[in-house]
């Protein structure tokens, strides 16, 4: 209903900053209930303190970690059940990143936005490396979605001048930031996106 409504209201910048949304997210359902089954990953955590989540409701001492396009979502360990107002939509993390500050523990940092005042979220787990590939994967994903219906405007000459520029860039980034799950992620869905594009259109012109 909401999305409907946005569609006739258009994407005015003070109606998306009321509803902390960003404009290419409206028109596409972001966030909905679903089981614990329904999600595609799931992963055992251990919030660190203070253990809270982001609306601070005070969170379980096990919890599970589901990710899918959607988004985050935290669920009680023990009873599988969803945990009320802790799902997250990749436009609200900032970014995410793993790392080991001794040789026993692991944790995975999710970090939200200004709107959320910059919250971190840390969770212990010896998977971070693992969650943080999958959010990627995931986040990656849904940008190509989100970017290729304006790449489709543009024509094919411009799309693949602007693809050489993206991957020079993306190769001096990795060459200065390597092995970082949380950088380059929306550089490479652009990537990706202008990929899609220009390899359907060779397909359409091969067809022909």
């Amino acid at each position: 209903w909401l999305n409907a409504a946005l569609g006739i209201v258009g994407k005015a910048p003070e109606l998306c900053n009321f509803l902390g949304l960003s404009p290419e997210f409206i028109g596409i359902t972001i966030v909905k209930e679903k089981k614990i089954e329904a999600y595609e990953c799931l992963f055992k955590v251990e919030p660190m303190p203070p253990a809270k989540g982001l609306t601070t409701v005070a969170l379980p001492n096990q919890i599970l970690l589901g990710i899918d396009m959607t988004g985050v979502q935290l669920f009680d360990a023990k009873t599988r059940a969803l945990i009320d107002g802790e799902g997250y939509p990749y436009h609200l993390i900032r970014s995410w990143s793993w790392h080991q500050p001794s040789d026993d523990d692991w944790y995975v940092v999710l970090t939200f936005g200004e709107d959320q005042k910059g919250f971190r979220l840390q969770l212990q787990t010896d998977e971070g490396k693992e969650i943080c590939a999958k959010m990627r994967a995931f986040a990656t994903e849904l940008a190509v979605n989100l970017r290729k219906e304006s790449l489709e405007q543009m024509a094919t000459p411009a799309l693949q001048t602007k693809l050489a520029e993206m991957r020079a860039k993306l190769k001096r980034a990795e060459a200065r930031e390597s092995g970082s799950f949380k950088k380059h992620t929306k550089l490479q869905a652009e990537i990706t996106a202008v990929e899609e594009v220009l390899a359907k259109r060779a397909e359409s012109t091969e067809g022909k």
